[in-house]
This record gives structure tokens, C-alpha cells and sequence, in this order.
């Protein structure tokens, strides 16, 4: 029997294969299915010192020791012990111990070449629960922090067998984790449960989608609201807000199916007023924007866009020039990235992030690409929606709801 060594690589570009390996497999390889394959590798995420477990098809019987690990553009990161391959298909573990960003594995044996569509290579950071919030289950609430205090409230829950909107308004001590309900808001409109929020100058604001589309603003230090004079004329508000010293932007969208608008409404602090800006011109209508301020700028996501009547699930990622009022079109999100279901975004360290389900991204707007980070492990996959965020001490904190448990958590999230 032969012995053999197998060693797995990682391209450090995804788009190059080094020399020494096979070429690409020819469209009659394909077509007969005789080209080395990867059938599957579990689990589909791997980090540091896991081990993989990978099946194989299509490689051949005679080998020759391969050194290509030397060459600077592959990097070694795990051995298979010596053993038998047949011609159809076997499996090989390894464990992993280093990693590089890429989206693709090569497995190398002998002069065989294999490369993965869909490896998933998992970057740094960590998650943390730390605190079950109170009053029962709730989403869409407004959250934002002043000092040590995180303030959470309103928002929709199910109370007594009904969806409705929730009043209550409570105080987070980040120091001690301890909650204490400040008061109730006496609403009888249901549609106040649907709120954004967003912080200027020292003050929170909060904007209810409600007949009269009102705007409050916050003041922590007096624990006294204020109705605030200017507010915008959109019918939809929608998860999407960021903020910078003078001004916040609130992505919004009247009813695409009736040929509304889809942009963003600018609220300026020093002049107390609503501005509506550009339009998204390239897409239709999208009913849905997720995304995050990074710098001046606005990076977003259209989770789905209008098309001939149906709506189309999409990976379509922009940049709004808050200077120019222009849109840039910008990398789709990676592949594995296909709808945008359960997807928040927020900005942390000064880049850009965008949950999605259980799976977390990184944006860096200076290369335009996307790197993949730890994943939430608070709650199963399919089963989590996020509402709301804030960086406090070098972490991110985030509210998250799980729609099996009815229960919304708060978690931390650090590099």
C-alpha cells in the first residue's frame, strides 16, 4: 500500500493557483466528472486548532511527496497521516492550525489539486451575554447610551396572546448590570411601537412611525423629554440609523409596490430640521435598508428590490456620499451571504458590520471587501433577529431576540 501526505492550503488571493499544482479542471474533466473534487468538508467553519474532516473524489493512485508547501503563496496548516486512497473517494481529517483570509480551500496530494466553492474561514472575536432584558419579549426597541447607562424601551411585544406596542422605558447600569424602569409612555397608537433611534450634540432622538410622525428628543442628565418642532414626511421607517456630530441619517422607504422613494432622511440638530436626500436610483424600490455609518458615509445593504412586481432577494451593498448626496455601488456581500433575512448593521472600531442570521461580517471600506467574523452563538441559526446596538468600553453591545424563546438578551461583542 502507498503512503501519502496531504496538505491543505488556503490562496492567499482567491483568484491565483500556484504553478506547481494542476490546472483548473478542463470542461470535459467536469463534464465527466473525472477532475479532483472536494465533495464536503465538515464542520463548514473552521477555526484555530479544529479539526476538518474532509471527502475527496477523483484523485489519482500514484503520488509523489509534495513540497509545495515551501512556496510563499500557500501557507501549511495541517498534515494527513499516511494512508490508503482509493480511486473513488475517501476522508481525511487534519487540524487546523493556522489561518488566512480567503474563500476558497485547496487540498493538495501529490500533483491532484481540489478547490473548495464554499470554505469558510472564521476571523477573530468573541461574544458574551450579559444581561436577559426586562419585560418580556420585545422588538424594535430604541436603544442608545449616555455615560455608564444604556436606555432601552418601547418597541412591540406580545402581551396576552396580542402583538402590541410596549410603553415601558427602562435604564441599563453598564457597571453592575443592574435594569431600573424609569416610566411609561401613555400611547394608544400602535404604530409608535415602530421607532427608530439615533444620538446628536448630547441628546437622544427617537422617531415613531405614527400618524403624526413625531420626533422626541432625550435629555439624560434631567430625564425629561421634549417633542421636537420638524419632522419627516416618509409613511415607512426602517431599521437604518446613523449619526454624526450634527446631523443623523435615517434610512427610510414610502410603499415601493406604489412607486415611493427609497433613501435616506437627514435630520440636521442645528437647525432642528428633516431633510430628504437622493433617491436610490440604482435598483428598484426596496422595501428594506440595513446598514452603518463609517466616517461621514453611509454603507448599506437592499435586502430585497422590487422587480417586475415580485420581490427579489439581493447582495447589493452601497455607499451614500453624505457630501455629494451620490450612491456608489460597492462589493457584493460574500456569496454564503445570499439573503438578508434577520440582518442588522452598526458600526464598531471604526469599520462597518453587518449580522446576518448567526453570521457576522466586517466591511473595510478602504479595500472594499468583506471578512468574516466570529460567529453569534447566543441563540440557534433561523431563530435570531437583532434591534439595536452601542460601543461601550472598547465592545459592542447588541439586543438581540430570539423568536423560539420570545426573549430578547443583551450581548458583547469584542476583538
Amino acid at each position: 500500500m502507498l503512503k501519502l501526505q496531504a496538505i491543505i492550503s488556503f490562496l492567499l488571493l482567491s483568484g491565483c493557483l500556484f504553478s506547481a499544482c494542476s490546472k483548473d479542471p478542463s470542461p470535459d474533466d467536469a463534464a465527466n466528472g473525472n477532475s479532483p473534487q472536494i465533495i464536503r468538508f465538515m464542520p463548514t467553519t473552521v477555526q484555530s486548532g479544529d479539526t476538518l474532516r474532509i471527502e475527496l473524489k477523483n484523485f489519482s493512485q500514484t503520488y509523489t511527496s509534495d513540497t509545495s508547501a515551501s512556496r510563499k503563496d500557500i501557507v501549511l496548516i495541517g498534515t494527513v497521516p499516511a494512508t490508503v486512497l482509493s480511486a473513488n473517494q475517501t476522508t481525511l481529517s487534519v487540524s487546523i492550525n493556522a489561518l488566512h483570509r480567503s474563500n476558497k480551500l485547496i487540498v493538495v496530494i501529490g500533483k491532484d489539486t481540489a478547490i473548495s466553492k464554499d470554505a469558510v474561514i472564521i476571523g477573530s472575536g468573541s461574544w458574551q451575554k450579559i444581561s436577559t432584558c426586562p419585560s418580556g419579549n420585545r422588538t424594535n426597541p430604541s436603544v442608545f447610551i449616555f455615560g455608564d447607562s444604556a436606555y432601552y424601551g418601547f418597541g412591540m411585544g406580545f402581551r396576552n396572546g396580542y402583538v402590541t406596542g410596549l410603553p415601558d422605558f427602562w435604564k441599563l447600569n453598564l457597571k453592575d448590570g443592574s435594569w431600573v424602569k424609569l416610566f411609561d409612555v401613555a400611547v394608544s397608537d400602535p404604530l409608535y411601537s415602530e421607532c427608530v433611534s439615533f444620538q446628536v450634540n448630547g441628546k437622544a432622538y427617537i422617531s415613531f412611525r405614527s400618524a403624526a410622525n413625531q420626533t422626541w428628543n432625550y435629555t439624560a442628565a434631567t430625564r425629561t423629554w421634549a417633542r421636537n418642532s420638524s419632522v419627516y414626511n416618509g409613511s415607512y421607517f426602517l431599521q437604518s440609523t446613523g449619526s454624526s456630530s450634527n446631523y443623523a441619517l435615517i434610512g427610510a422607504s414610502d410603499n415601493p409596490a406604489a412607486n415611493g422613494k427609497s433613501g435616506f432622511y437627514q435630520y440636521d440638530a442645528t437647525n432642528n430640521s428633516f431633510s430628504y436626500l437622493a433617491d436610490i436610483t440604482d435598483t428598484a424600490k426596496s422595501p428594506i435598508i440595513t446598514g452603518c455609518m463609517v466616517g461621514s458615509d453611509f454603507y448599506f445593504g437592499i435586502r430585497q428590490e422590487l422587480v417586475n412586481g415580485a420581490y427579489n432577494q439581493t447582495r447589493k451593498f452601497y455607499k451614500f456620499n453624505t457630501a455629494t448626496k451620490t450612491y456608489t455601488r460597492l462589493s457584493d456581500l460574500p456569496e454564503l451571504f445570499a439573503t438578508w433575512s434577520a440582518s442588522f448593521g452598526f458600526s464598531y472600531n471604526g469599520s462597518g458590520y453587518i449580522l446576518n442570521d448567526h453570521r457576522l461580517f466586517k466591511y473595510d471600506a478602504v479595500t472594499n471587501s468583506w471578512q468574516r467574523k466570529q460567529d453569534f452563538t447566543g441563540f440557534p441559526a433561523l431563530s435570531v433577529n437583532y434591534y439595536g446596538s452601542f460601543e461601550y468600553n472598547s465592545a459592542l453591545y447588541v439586543f438581540a431576540y430570539n423568536d423560539s424563546q420570545q426573549v430578547t438578551e443583551l450581548w458583547k461583542y469584542s476583538e
